[in-house]
């Protein structure tokens, strides 16, 4: 089931969010991801729960404000503790 989000925002600002691909903690998604670490094309969210999630931008087309990229890997955090 989607939600709807409304987005108050113009259309400039917010392809300016989304193509800074390494801001995603706190211009797109506050809070859902922790941290994005770049290394070239590649970008990791640190999310809250330790896990991690890899994706390589494999595209960024400013004129046309269009982006593509694919999830490389996902690692699941680790559970720690408890009985």
């Amino acid at each position: 089931m989607y939600k709807e989000i409304v987005i108050d925002a113009s259309p400039e600002q917010v392809w300016d969010a989304v193509s800074d691909v390494g801001a995603v903690h706190y211009r797109l998604v506050p809070g859902y991801t922790e941290n994005t670490l770049m290394d070239g094309h590649e970008r990791t969210f640190i999310l809250p729960n330790g896990g991690m999630v890899r994706h390589l931008t494999t595209k960024i087309q400013a004129r046309v404000k269009r982006g593509a990229e694919v999830m490389k890997k996902t690692i699941e955090a680790e559970t720690k503790g408890g009985d």
